[in-house]
């Protein structure tokens, strides 16, 4: 088994455009699929990102 069984994994992202929005959508998405495989969870914890730039909307 991985060294990161049974631990959380603390995920910071930086940047919520194109690439970081899509990450965080993947992550978020596939939260069940990537614990079974990692056997540990993904929890993001910080995300940096320019307030005063649009980005794609997300959930």
């Amino acid at each position: 088994m991985s060294e990161v069984a049974n631990k959380t994994l603390n995920i910071g992202i930086c940047g919520l455009g194109t690439v970081g929005a899509g990450t965080l959508a993947l992550l978020t998405d596939n939260g069940d699929e990537i614990r079974r495989r990692l056997g540990s969870d993904i929890k993001v914890t910080r995300i940096a990102t320019e307030l005063s730039w649009q980005r794609p909307a997300w959930n």
